[in-house]
């Protein structure tokens, strides 16, 4: 029972994220370190107004641009893994389950660890290419985590280094915490107090409860306390999609533990987390870079664009190009109803169906199913409803 009661103290320890302490929701599938809701910074919310980070310039070395860190984001997320772990780093339970199960050298952890990976690999992937509306939170707050911690600027090889090191100290702490030290004190506890008849009996019960342990681990609770728009946020379809994918996740992670052992899972969880940070630095710096391709020379432009900046300039319409650009997820130079509604998102705004389906007719003069660079010219320039007011307002950095 004393072992029991020190490792449920310790996942108490928790705050809304295991990574991050999230605030309220103001605004892809994350990693379980980076799967939390946080606000979109303010320069986020003007495609065309300078950058507020650092990002955009790279600070110059004798070797070059030297490599962009976010430094502070990057002690709170070592701080906070170092405190979920502070048993294996204060010699007690966990450094003895670190140094008794954890064999990291053992090739067939990492064989039977990448095969566990697979389908919560493909569960990531599934969400991260889904347009369900469900996702989009997800999907933005993981994007914007990992901008902020790398910037807007490609770094292949800095980002893969920094991205494997991050993922390995979450795996090691939150692996040797929930399933090495929470599961069996919480499955011996089920079988002493007759919710099994014996102990191997008594695992599904561990698995379960670890899990939910876990799950809720990750959640905004920090938003119970700062007024009504936390508490909305946390009784929200957003948590409640948070807390089902950590069910998921957290449970295969538990499978995994029971069926061959800790350090399989550790290393399950390390390359889900080092895909979803690295992946989503490539993604993500892609699209940035994309959404800076120029207009073409004045000659080929059309028509509606030479209109446009002959009345609002030549800053308004480059804007208007690469806010549509950003939007434009496929790159298809077209905008479907799913890119419209996520990139809205990225600006606080989140519409019903009905106000979506609505605000997407309006831009969809020729009603072929998808916006292109002329009809978003108009639609925003327009501005004859909530959704091209907010994009006019917000991305542009213009007044409606």
């Amino acid at each position: 029972m004393r072992s029991l009661s020190r490792w449920l103290q310790l996942a108490c320890l928790l705050p809304a994220s295991a990574f991050l302490a999230p605030t309220p929701l103001q605004q892809r599938p994350a990693s379980s370190c980076l799967r939390v809701q946080r606000p979109v910074p303010p320069c986020r919310r003007s495609a065309v107004a300078p950058s507020c980070r650092r990002s955009e310039v790279a600070m110059a070395g004798p070797l070059g641009p030297a490599p962009y860190l976010d430094r502070g984001l990057t002690r709170q997320l070592i701080f906070n893994q170092v405190a979920v772990g502070y048993t294996i780093w204060g010699g007690g339970f966990g450094a003895k389950i670190l140094a008794e199960q954890v064999h990291l050298d053992d090739p067939r952890a990492w064989i039977f660890g990448t095969i566990g990976a697979l389908p919560i690999l493909a569960l990531g992937r599934t969400i991260e290419k889904s347009e369900s509306p469900f996702f989009t939170t997800l999907n933005l707050s993981t994007n914007d985590i990992v901008e902020r911690l790398f910037g807007q600027l490609k770094q292949p090889a800095f980002a893969l280094g920094v991205s494997a090191l991050l993922a390995l100290l979450t795996g090691v702490c939150e692996e040797i915490v929930f399933r090495g030290g929470v599961l069996p004190s919480l499955a011996n506890y089920g079988f002493m107090n007759g919710y099994a008849a014996s102990l191997p009996e008594a695992i599904p019960f561990g698995i379960a409860t670890s899990t939910v342990l876990f799950s809720l681990g990750h959640l905004p609770f920090l938003g119970l306390v700062q007024g009504e728009a936390g508490l909305r946020n946390f009784f929200s379809v957003d948590t409640l999609v948070l807390f089902g994918l950590q069910l998921a996740t957290g449970g295969s992670f538990a499978l995994l533990y029971v069926s061959t052992g800790l350090s399989t899972a550790i290393v399950a969880h390390f390359l889900y987390d080092l895909y979803t940070l690295y992946a989503t630095h490539l993604v993500v710096t892609d699209q940035i870079a994309y959404s800076k391709s120029p207009l073409p020379p004045l000659p080929q432009q059309s028509l509606a664009a030479m209109r446009w900046r002959m009345t609002e300039g030549k800053p308004y319409v480059d804007g208007a190009r690469r806010a549509f650009l950003m939007m434009d997820a496929n790159r298809d130079d077209a905008i479907s109803q799913a890119e419209l509604r996520l990139g809205l998102a990225s600006m606080n705004l989140k519409l019903s169906r009905k106000q979506m389906g609505t605000s997407f007719a309006i831009a969809d003069a020729d009603a072929s199913g998808e916006i292109d660079f002329d009809e978003f010219l108009e639609f925003v320039g327009g501005a004859e409803d909530e959704a091209s007011s907010t994009i006019k307002a917000s991305l542009l950095g213009v007044r409606a």
